[in-house]
């Protein structure tokens, strides 16, 4: 397959594309007042805890895993692909990252994980 130059170039340009797509994605900020962006950080609160609705703001977003009180300060370096990585792990491994998201909260500081952080190293 690999040995046809079409075939090579079909290939080449699909991940060109994917890689252009995802480096778009992490550009885009998330923002305030775009309620899809807040539904999605909300589906992943719900997903998470199998609670519907949680405010904008507060300690609940560091018991799932983000940072501090306001999870888009942690995704200042991966747009909203950090969210949309997030949000597409979860529906594939919630349990996966059930348990590495509360980790955080038994574990001594230096061993946490915030999946945030996560997010961030595997958009590079």
């Amino acid at each position: 397959v690999f040995n046809d130059p079409a075939t090579t170039e079909i290939y080449t340009e699909q991940i060109v594309g994917s890689v252009r797509c995802v480096q778009e994605t992490a550009q885009v900020q998330f923002d305030e007042k775009n309620q899809v962006h807040f539904k999605i950080l909300r589906s992943i609160y719900s997903k998470l805890t199998e609670v519907d609705l949680c405010p904008r703001y507060g300690p609940h977003w560091e018991m799932i895993g983000f940072q501090g009180n306001d999870p888009a300060t942690d995704l200042r370096g991966v747009g909203m692909f950090g969210l949309l990585q997030i949000l597409a792990f979860l529906s594939q491994h919630k349990e996966i990252l059930k348990s590495v998201s509360y980790t955080h909260l038994t574990l001594p500081t230096i061993y946490s994980v915030q999946i945030s952080v996560v997010a961030g190293s595997l958009k590079t």
